[in-house]
């Protein structure tokens, strides 16, 4: 084999190993990203709750509960994306 065979082919491996951990490192990532966002998304539905238990007003109450119910389905759409990860 040639020198300039076997250096293409040693730059060829390296740069492969390269992209591997890339891949690797950006799959880590994700999973800590995706972890922060349901932590994310369990804090903003424990202070929605909370804000829903000291509010008075009627509009305020309406408003309480569309949150919540956004929260609940961010918190389900994270947890069933992190489920599928698995």
């Amino acid at each position: 084999m040639s020198e300039n065979k076997q250096v293409t082919k040693s730059s060829f491996m390296n740069k492969a190993i390269l992209n591997f951990n890339i891949i690797k490192n950006y799959k880590k990532d994700s999973k800590n990203n995706l972890l922060e966002e349901v932590k994310s998304a369990i804090d903003e539905l424990e202070n929605v709750r909370q804000y829903f238990n000291s509010v008075n007003e009627p509009e305020l109450i309406d408003y309480a509960i569309y949150r919540e119910k956004a929260a609940i389905t961010r918190l389900s759409y994270l947890l069933r994306i992190a489920k599928d990860e698995k």
